[in-house]
């Protein structure tokens, strides 16, 4: 591989992989059972703004592996799009749904996140919008006297819809959050 005007060569020698144990195997899931961590006729692949990399396996599923440039080879996928876990690549035998897929053969992630897929035998792309992370709203500064009681509501906001659960670690014996299971608390 040389530059753009044809002058230097560029070190294009790839230094990890995905979906094998190493650089030299090339198996259908590593010669055994498909999992996290094997491919078998990957045919699409997307990458998004944040660094994660969806790729589309065995006709059947998308595995998801985030912050892929850290990923070491071999690592296993994070996550599967169309199958109930990462280890089944079965191709669905009833009516088409919204967590089944049947010959994926294309991806594409938009700048918000949002990931598209082919789904061909389906006759369908498949809109996966972006999870965002929730938001908090901010906290006011309060004064209290020594032995006083405060309270500080505190409110979280998804754009996503999600259910949202409130928690927090490592607060003083003296400090309680209470979580009201609306994204208050």
């Amino acid at each position: 591989v040389f530059d753009g005007d044809g002058q230097e060569p560029i070190d294009f020698v790839p230094d990890r992989v995905l979906g094998q144990a190493d650089l030299a195997g090339i198996l259908c899931h590593r010669g055994g059972a498909p999992g996290a961590d094997t491919l078998c006729s990957p045919s699409g692949l997307a990458l998004s703004d944040e660094g994660t990399l969806y790729v589309s396996d065995s006709n059947s599923r998308i595995l998801v592996f985030r912050d892929v440039a850290n990923n070491a080879t071999g690592a296993p996928a994070d996550g599967v799009l169309g199958q109930p876990d990462l280890i089944t690549v079965d191709v669905p035998a009833g009516p088409a749904s919204s967590d089944n897929l049947n010959y994926v053969q294309g991806l594409a992630v938009d700048r918000g996140g949002s990931l598209f897929a082919a789904d061909q035998v389906n006759n369908r792309v498949l809109v996966h919008s972006a999870n965002r992370p929730p938001t908090l709203a901010g906290l006011a500064d309060q004064e209290v006297q020594v032995g006083q009681t405060v309270s500080v509501a505190v409110v979280a906001q998804d754009e996503n819809g999600d259910l949202l659960r409130l928690s927090a670690t490592g607060l003083p014996a003296s400090v309680a959050l209470a979580d009201a299971g609306d994204g208050t608390a």
